[in-house]
């Protein structure tokens, strides 16, 4: 699951002069591809807890994986700025709900060894992010800036169809904080 969480992010960069010229939009705009799921991240991430507690690990996690991929592949396909955008933000809403519920759930399910656990995700989302950062530009030059998008959620897909078909502990949905 590490290894889904950052290439729908962190792959853009090295697209945006692509992106730029084939939406015919400014570097700024471009950069809202990268900032979008960025700012789900904080804006969304206190709905994880609550569809933890409803629909439990496998679901919590692999459903807005799966909704993130599916959408990602959307996002590459539509034409205009504007479309593209849009189907950005719920890219960031699914990365951003599985995101925050992985430490939680690595500690239920690995209680004898949360820290192996949590080592392993985060290995998973640095070498996810790196694969996605390197292959883009070639990906890119091969097959365009919209296929390549295309085949990280397609990975995405692949990768979260394992997470899904697994037995999971039942998690234990972190306690409510009091807000601010």
């Amino acid at each position: 699951v590490g290894l889904v969480l950052r290439p729908q992010i962190v792959g853009v960069g090295p697209l945006l002069p692509r992106i730029e010229s084939s939406l015919h939009i400014s570097h700024g705009v471009a950069g809202l591809l990268a900032t979008i799921p960025v700012l789900c991240m904080g804006v969304f991430a206190p709905l994880a807890p609550p569809v933890l507690r409803r629909f439990g690990s496998r679901a919590a996690i692999g459903a807005p994986l799966l909704a993130a991929a599916a959408v990602g592949v959307l996002r590459a396909v539509l034409p205009g700025a504007p479309l593209v955008l849009l189907f950005t933000v719920p890219v960031g809403v699914g990365i951003a709900v599985a995101g925050t519920l992985l430490p939680d759930v690595v500690k239920e399910e690995y209680p004898a060894r949360p820290t192996l656990g949590t080592g392993v995700y985060t290995t998973g989302i640095n070498v996810g992010a790196t694969i996605a950062s390197v292959a883009a530009a070639p990906l890119a030059v091969l097959f365009g800036w919209r296929w390549t998008l295309v085949v990280y959620s397609l990975v995405s897909l692949a990768l979260v169809v394992p997470w899904l078909a697994r037995r999971h502990a039942a998690a234990a949905a972190p306690e409510r904080a009091p807000l601010p």
